[in-house]
């Protein structure tokens, strides 16, 4: 029972967001309901003493910060925004304690991102949008997502994880259609981390001639940005001052972070817990785009519930690094460092701590990963 809503919670990631949650909430109560029997083996891995201090300290920070809400029913609701998370722990527990197949599930996973990559191809040629979104609210999440299922596909080839012909040409499809579709959001940010992250793996994999190969990437990159019209002038903000025009995309990413570093300096141990736009309001004084975030998940983070919910964060997510790049398996290793980087690389122009549709991705195949890395028949588990 427990692996069909596995699948049902993976096929929908691309599709429906609604369907992700229901289905997530299904599997979580399968998953406190093993807890109560007794089962409580993933309670003795130090990243939940980690994740116990995370949820602690940002749910003292709102209660300290209990004037910015503007309700206490609001303040409770807002306490339990951490929920996202548990999608890493549940993954985690159920593909480590009920041994479920880990690439069964990936290609429920992949055939939504592939009707998503469709539909987003679609879009640009029948000119409903001029940024792909797939089916996904705005371009820049939708560049997000599909980024971590780019390099997921990529690891898959290089490290020759399948079995069949028939799948090697359908990865090899399947990766040109998702870069197509990264391609097609014109969002720089997913676009420049992941190749950024694609050269990373490499050099990880094939050491010096992983540098090689990085170089032939780097040229196709060039290429790409200065043959295509579209985005060729998205790149060009890097180079004609945009980010000195305060309502520009670039340019209210530096007020946002001037400013938000500025609310860190005057909250730094608990920050402010909520209403950040009220605090945008009293620190910015020109015009800008965009009030919602500090578009950088780290700061966002800070000014939100302080530095010490920043550092347990960073702590986490070093863990997650240290212990992939200590993999004995080249997948496990090369795809949780891959997608572990380029999410937290992703994060330097976006919210992705506060996006759900990307935390949600993120935890979901983290937990997989995480599962095999520290299950002892992880290795037998990818080939089965």
């Amino acid at each position: 029972m427990v692996e069909y809503f596995m699948y049902i919670f993976s096929l929908s990631h691309f599709i429906s967001i609604s369907a992700t949650q229901i289905a997530f909430g299904i599997l979580l109560l399968f998953f406190i309901k093993d807890i109560i029997k007794g089962n409580k083996n993933i309670f003795s891995d130090k990243i939940v003493i980690l994740f116990i201090l995370f949820v602690a300290w940002t749910t003292l920070s709102k209660f300290v910060n209990y004037e910015n809400f503007s309700s206490i029913s609001k303040l409770i609701k807002k306490s339990f925004s951490w929920w996202h998370y548990l999608i890493f722990f549940v993954t985690w527990y159920f593909f480590e304690e009920k041994k479920l197949k880990p690439f069964n599930t990936f290609k429920f996973l992949m055939f939504g991102a592939f009707l998503s990559s469709c539909y987003a191809i679609y879009e640009i040629i029948n000119k409903i949008t001029h940024r792909a979104d797939g089916f996904f609210t705005h371009a820049l999440t939708y560049g997000n997502t599909i980024s971590l299922i780019v390099i997921l596909v990529f690891v898959i080839l290089i490290t020759k994880t399948y079995t069949t012909k028939i799948e090697l040409y359908s990865y090899i499809l399947l990766f040109i259609l998702y870069f197509t579709s990264l391609i097609l959001t014109l969002s720089r940010g997913p676009i420049l981390f992941t190749t950024i992250t694609l050269l990373v793996i490499l050099v990880l994999k094939y050491k010096s001639k992983g540098i090689i190969f990085s170089l032939i990437i780097i040229l196709i990159f060039t290429s790409l940005i200065f043959t295509n019209t579209n985005l060729k002038n998205r790149f060009n903000d890097f180079f004609n001052n945009s980010y000195n025009v305060s309502n520009t995309s670039f340019g209210t990413r530096v007020v946002l972070w001037k400013s938000s570093l500025e609310i860190i300096r005057d909250n730094p141990i608990f920050g402010i817990g909520n209403n950040i736009k009220k605090y945008f309001d009293q620190y910015i004084d020109v015009p800008v785009s965009s009030k919602a975030h500090s578009h950088n998940s780290y700061l966002t983070l800070a000014v939100y519930y302080g530095v010490p919910a920043l550092l347990i964060l960073m702590a986490i997510l070093g863990m997650l690094l240290y212990r992939f790049y200590n993999s004995d398996d080249q997948f496990t290793k090369l795809a949780g460092l891959g997608i572990t980087i380029a999410y937290m690389l992703d994060g330097l122009t976006e919210n992705n701590f506060g996006d759900s549709e990307v935390l949600m991705l993120f935890c979901f195949l983290i937990g997989i990963l995480y599962s095999l890395n520290s299950n002892k028949n992880y290795i037998d588990a990818l080939n089965e």
